[in-house]
């Protein structure tokens, strides 16, 4: 019985020696698979940051042209506002000068009608 279980103690550790290669070879192509992923991650790192950076200096421009259009628009609009300033004040000159103009010529016809009623004329 000795001879049986000793052969058959062999072929165990055969076969656990040839399971723990079979593992060891596993896990070398696990190591080059995970080495492969990291430089593919480490590739989309760069370009992302390119990306990111190149899309930044997009921004950037577009942002410094809006503010520059922004502020032109803006000068633009205080000359107009100015503008209407100015005719604004001419406007409401013209019509006090008119509104006095009104009010003596209302007054002198009722002078003239008080006149006329009390036979002064």
């Amino acid at each position: 019985m000795a001879p049986a279980m000793e052969t058959d103690m062999e072929a165990r550790v055969a076969r656990i020696e040839s399971d723990a290669a079979h593992l060891c070879m596993d896990m070398a192509e696990v190591r080059q698979d995970v080495r492969a992923l990291r430089d593919k991650l480490d590739g989309a790192e760069i370009r992302l940051t390119e990306k990111v950076e190149s899309l930044e200096a997009r921004l950037t421009g577009k942002m410094d042209s809006l503010e520059v259009r922004l502020a032109a628009r803006m000068d633009a609009m205080g000359q107009d506002m100015k503008e209407m300033d100015v005719r604004l004040t001419r406007g409401i000159g013209r019509a006090e000068v008119r509104g006095v103009l009104l009010y003596i010529t209302g007054f002198g016809s009722v002078l003239g009608l008080m006149a006329h009623g009390f036979g002064w004329l």
